[in-house]
């Protein structure tokens, strides 16, 4: 038998087989066929509307802005009140995470305490920005735990290992510190100078006024203990 023969019948050998497969276990393949159709179908349907839900949250955010930063004579209080909509009805996390960000801040700056702990208490704020991480765990130190030693330091350590810039490590470390000196807590005090120290590392990669500012804090610990 010749080659191209051979290699003829072992085609049609394997066409026969396959034929065979597909009348034996027809329902079991239509199974198959089913699921991978509605799995595609599903797919496409939340993708469309995570896409719809983003573009209308981009035109939310979109036109609040666009009036704060075209009308003039737009009123914060508006603003405010815009922003606390989407808060409260967002259409995405993206919407939500802008909105609080910009009525925790307001409320900063209008000295708002009130405000400002009802926010840190209860947010769904969720965020892969450690700038924006570290932010909110040194203001829940401060606002929300500034009679309760124990949380005050856990987050403000939190925030000091989050957050990337050196310049707040260290100011943020001094603010610990200082707490822990008013309590006469020098161990705590040494301890969280111990902790800056590592998270800085080589203290090559900080600024001279960085450097500056590392000294005075070890410098006043040491005074006070000695």
């Amino acid at each position: 038998m010749k080659k191209q023969e051979i290699k003829r019948d072992v085609i049609r050998d394997r066409i026969v087989r396959f034929a065979n497969y597909i009348s034996n276990n027809t329902a079991s393949i239509w199974i198959c066929v089913g699921v991978m159709v509605t799995l595609i179908l599903t797919i496409t349907f939340f993708s469309n509307q995570n896409k719809n839900n983003l573009l209308k949250s981009n035109l939310a955010i979109g036109l609040v802005q666009n009036r704060a930063i075209n009308d003039i004579s737009q009123e914060d209080s508006l603003l405010l009140q815009d922003y606390k909509n989407i808060l409260d009805n967002p259409i995405s996390h993206h919407d939500y995470n802008q909105a609080f960000i910009y009525l925790i801040n307001s409320a900063i700056k209008n000295n708002d305490e009130d405000y400002i702990v009802t926010l840190l208490s209860d947010n769904q704020f969720s965020s892969n920005d450690d700038m924006l991480n570290a932010f909110l765990y040194r203001m829940k130190a401060h606002y929300l735990y500034s009679e309760d030693m124990d949380n005050c330091a856990r987050y403000y350590k939190k925030a000091m290992k989050l957050v990337p810039s050196y310049d707040l490590k260290i100011a943020w470390g001094s603010d610990l510190i200082d707490l822990y000196l008013e309590d006469i807590d020098y161990d705590e005090a040494g301890n969280t100078l111990q902790l800056l120290k590592d998270l800085i590392g080589d203290e090559d990669n900080l600024s001279l006024s960085e450097k500056n500012n590392l000294n005075f804090i070890e410098s006043k610990i040491n005074q006070l203990i000695n």
